[in-house]
Protein backbone atom coordinates (compact mmCIF):
# COMPACT_ATOMS: atom_id res chain seq x y z
CA UNK A 1 0.00 0.00 0.00
CA UNK A 2 2.92 2.36 0.70
CA UNK A 3 4.12 1.35 -2.69
CA UNK A 4 0.94 2.70 -4.40
CA UNK A 5 0.68 5.98 -2.08
CA UNK A 6 4.29 7.30 -3.00
CA UNK A 7 3.78 6.53 -6.80
CA UNK A 8 0.83 8.55 -7.17
CA UNK A 9 2.08 11.35 -4.58
CA UNK A 10 3.98 12.79 -6.96
CA UNK A 11 6.04 14.31 -3.96
CA UNK A 12 2.98 15.65 -2.00
CA UNK A 13 3.86 16.37 1.04
CA UNK A 14 0.45 15.37 2.93
CA UNK A 15 0.90 11.97 1.41
CA UNK A 16 4.84 11.32 2.57
CA UNK A 17 3.41 12.30 5.60
CA UNK A 18 0.86 9.73 5.89
CA UNK A 19 2.95 7.09 4.43
CA UNK A 20 5.58 7.74 7.06
CA UNK A 21 2.62 7.61 10.20
CA UNK A 22 1.57 4.54 8.71
CA UNK A 23 5.07 2.85 8.84
CA UNK A 24 5.10 3.96 12.58
CA UNK A 25 1.67 1.75 13.30
CA UNK A 26 2.71 -1.05 10.79
CA UNK A 27 0.18 -3.81 11.24
CA UNK A 28 0.10 -7.19 9.16
CA UNK A 29 -3.59 -8.58 8.32
CA UNK A 30 -3.47 -12.03 7.12
CA UNK A 31 -6.53 -13.20 4.62
CA UNK A 32 -7.60 -16.74 4.10
CA UNK A 33 -9.67 -17.54 1.02
CA UNK A 34 -11.83 -20.43 1.44
CA UNK A 35 -14.16 -21.81 -1.44
CA UNK A 36 -17.52 -23.07 -0.64
CA UNK A 37 -20.51 -24.42 -2.65
CA UNK A 38 -21.83 -20.48 -2.56
CA UNK A 39 -18.74 -19.05 -3.98
CA UNK A 40 -15.21 -17.53 -2.12
CA UNK A 41 -15.30 -16.06 0.89
CA UNK A 42 -12.53 -14.66 3.42
CA UNK A 43 -11.59 -14.03 6.75
CA UNK A 44 -9.40 -11.85 8.40
CA UNK A 45 -7.06 -12.47 11.19
CA UNK A 46 -3.86 -10.70 12.59
CA UNK A 47 -2.03 -13.84 13.25
CA UNK A 48 -0.03 -16.15 10.98
CA UNK A 49 -2.73 -18.85 9.87
CA UNK A 50 -2.29 -22.21 10.57
CA UNK A 51 -3.06 -25.19 8.05
CA UNK A 52 -6.29 -26.22 10.00
CA UNK A 53 -6.71 -22.26 8.80
CA UNK A 54 -6.61 -23.15 5.12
Amino acid sequence: MRAIYRHHANGNEAIKNLVSALNVTEHTLHFVMRETPRGWHHSEQTEQPTSADA
